[in-house]
């Protein structure tokens, strides 16, 4: 999507985020407001891309984001400025999202294929990176049928970096504030 386009249809892509953050392991209570303004920074930064999924008759299933990590958050590029790693060669995948119901059909992986093909047409982008919410497996709304995106995520070439973390608030569907959640990075280096 361009900025414009992305514009257009903010408060449908914030309300995507909030239908699948509500899932576990994020099991998020989100608020469109926040969302709308949440989003509104991909709109502002000359570096984001929006990648969106959609059905034949337009309607939104999937959306995935990026952008280079010198523009994201302090809070995401604090673990790595701290560890002593420039951030000027890393650029940051933010959400990958997809309904249920269009999960298992390569959609994924073609996000990953997009944000990677971007972040490659800028210069000197040596390393890609996300980061996931940690959750123990003994967390009491975990599915029982709840599978990990980790086998997924390292047959993309990622590896988990417990040293770098980063840590967000939010409120969770059972809790009545925001309380704090690590957040474990995954990061893939490609060759220079």
């Amino acid at each position: 999507m361009t900025s414009s386009e992305a514009r257009a249809r903010l408060s449908e892509l914030a309300a995507l985020r909030i239908t699948v953050f509500k899932e576990f392991p994020y099991i998020y209570d989100g608020s469109l407001d926040y969302e709308v303004k949440y989003l509104g920074r991909y709109l502002d930064s000359k570096t984001a891309m929006i990648f969106v999924a959609e059905t034949e008759k337009a309607e939104l299933v999937g959306m995935s984001t990026c952008q280079h990590m010198n523009d994201e958050m302090e809070e995401v590029k604090k673990p790595f400025i701290t560890a002593g790693i420039s951030t000027d060669s890393i650029f940051y995948f933010g959400e990958s999202l997809l309904q249920p119901q269009f999960r298992g059909q390569g959609i994924g992986k073609k996000f990953f294929e997009l944000r990677e093909n971007y972040a490659r047409s800028f210069p000197k982008i040596e390393t890609t990176t996300f980061c996931a919410v940690d959750r123990p497996s003994t967390h009491p709304q975990r599915p029982s049928d709840y599978q990990p995106l980790d086998l997924f995520w390292n047959s993309r070439g990622y590896l988990k970096k417990e040293n770098l973390k980063c840590y967000l608030q939010w409120q969770d569907m059972n809790e009545s504030v925001e309380t704090v959640k690590s957040l474990s990075f995954w990061v893939k280096q490609w060759p220079v």
